[in-house]
């Protein structure tokens, strides 16, 4: 397997390695692994997790690298609440949630960090796709908002910066309603 030979067999900016193995089956697992470590130190491509691979130069989006490193979960928090323009304050981290364990992983594509959330509280996103034709799911306004409440327990709003011209109040009551009562009451 040439450098060429996997370019052409992949079709996305990304790859891991059980997907390369299947796509050559004809070549030995250890050669394979031989080939990706040489990929790796000529600087062809960048490992970002045991066994995710991406291309170099990077095209993909970085909310879109958030979903390949831990799937399920879907962009939120201060991430979804500053891409929507409800706050101006930029995360140095990308924030995301996930009904996995939390985690933090650090990449050439930046730091991203994932909150648990209760499966019973995972909703309200909707799918998007980068431009390099890679997807994700982004939090909406409201639930992000939300998200951001629960998990980082905000009993007062008053300190924050929140632009609520991008909030949908009755779509924020109406999610309120699934989370504990105290959140409600900050929300109101």
């Amino acid at each position: 397997m040439t450098f060429t030979d996997l370019e052409q067999a992949v079709k996305t900016p990304y790859f891991f390695l059980y997907q390369i193995e299947r796509l050559f089956p004809q070549e030995k697992p250890a050669h394979i692994h031989t080939q990706i470590s040489r990929f790796w130190r000529r600087g062809l491509i960048d490992r970002v997790k045991r066994g995710v691979y991406l291309f170099l130069p990077v095209v993909m989006d970085e909310f879109s690298m958030g979903q390949i490193l831990r799937a399920p979960s879907y962009v939120s928090l201060e991430s979804a609440l500053h891409t929507t323009g409800i706050i101006p304050d930029v995360s140095a981290a990308v924030t995301s949630v996930t009904p996995l364990l939390g985690k933090t992983y650090k990449t050439t594509l930046g730091i991203y960090n994932y909150h648990h959330l209760k499966k019973s509280l995972y909703f309200g996103f909707t799918p998007q796709t980068d431009t390099a034709q890679c997807a994700y799911n982004m939090a909406e306004p409201e639930k992000a908002l939300l998200d951001l409440i629960y998990l980082k327990k905000i009993k007062n709003l008053d300190s924050y910066r929140f632009n609520w011209q991008g909030v949908n109040k009755t779509k924020l009551t109406n999610y309120a309603r699934r989370f504990p009562q105290w959140v409600k009451e900050v929300v109101q």
